[in-house]
């Protein structure tokens, strides 16, 4: 059962093994004998590759060889995946940050847009903030929360408290204000006013973006009823991305990833619609199968998912 992932054979462990032979002192060749690898797994490894020709290099032969090295890596399940959701929002919180302007981004539920988020906070932390917006608080409370993730007073009034967090993304260099579960500002009344109004002091100076569900919608049916704030909202944030609706292609490229069998793949392709259940599932899935010392079958994840 394949749990390497794809970062961990093609990068860290080819790299593992050319510091150990460097700091040893051998070769490849006595280190291939040592691991019972043989000459032709030891250079495809070595150059980050993973097929010799159209086959796949098992993970055991990776494992052997950080066994021989005294490398310990992390087996895991369920890793980090390059979806096609998660590359659109990287991708587009990126464009907007360089472009400096306001964007939305619809993506249904599962889709991965939290997770995104984090990911992409992880890697630019200086000047990205990331709000969750919240069902259960009121207009104030959501200025609050904005303003205690961007680092300023929250005393006052929710139109001061905007503004200093609008000062204050304004000082920066390169700021970025990003709303995540922005599908709230549809059924509390008083969010749009204080997205409406971080829209107009930031002046496209400071990039904004939110993410959430059925946003476009949201703000369509505001902009027809012409609900107060919503139609000058939505004009505001005219550039907008949807994500794919469906993820049984993103489905079927993690099976590949986790070398689970072709009918496994269309098994989880046809009844997955959010990452959440099918993250829960294959991890069942494959916990099982190695109990049994089997592959994960159709059969096994009937008997899981009745």
């Amino acid at each position: 059962m394949a749990n390497l992932s794809k970062f961990q054979k093609e990068t860290e462990i080819p790299n593992a093994i050319k510091r150990y032979l460097e700091d040893v002192g051998t070769n490849q060749t006595q280190l291939g004998r040592d691991a019972k690898v043989g000459e032709a797994y030891m250079s495809h490894i070595l150059q980050g590759k993973t097929h010799i020709g159209k086959t796949a290099i098992k993970d055991k032969y990776y494992l052997a060889l950080c066994n021989a090295i005294g490398y310990e890596v992390k087996v895991e399940i369920w890793r980090h995946f390059n979806t096609n959701n998660f590359k659109t929002i990287i991708n587009e919180l990126k464009k907007a940050r360089r472009n400096k302007t306001r964007l939305v981004i619809d993506a249904d539920t599962g889709a991965g847009k939290t997770y995104a988020c984090k990911m992409y906070k992880q890697k630019y932390p200086v000047g990205t903030f990331v709000v969750k917006c919240s069902a259960i608080e009121n207009s104030k409370e959501f200025a609050i929360n904005i303003a205690e993730v961007v680092g300023v007073e929250t005393h006052g009034t929710a139109g001061k408290i905007i503004k200093r967090v609008a000062k204050k993304l304004l000082s920066l260099d390169d700021a970025i204000l990003i709303i995540d579960e922005g599908e709230h500002i549809g059924k509390k009344s008083g969010y749009i006013n204080i997205i409406k109004s971080a829209a107009d002091l930031l002046e496209e100076v400071v990039p904004f973006v939110i993410l959430g569900m059925g946003i476009n919608e949201i703000l369509r049916k505001g902009f027809e009823r012409n609900k107060q704030n919503f139609r000058q909202t939505a004009r505001r944030f005219s550039k907008r991305e949807t994500c794919e609706q469906s993820i049984a292609e993103d489905v079927v490229k993690i099976c590949e990833e986790l070398n689970l069998s072709k009918t496994v793949q269309n098994w989880f392709a046809n009844r997955m619609r959010n990452f959440d259940e099918f993250k829960v599932l294959v991890v069942e899935a494959i916990t099982e199968a190695k109990k049994l010392s089997q592959p994960v079958t159709v059969r096994l994840l009937n008997e899981l998912y009745s």
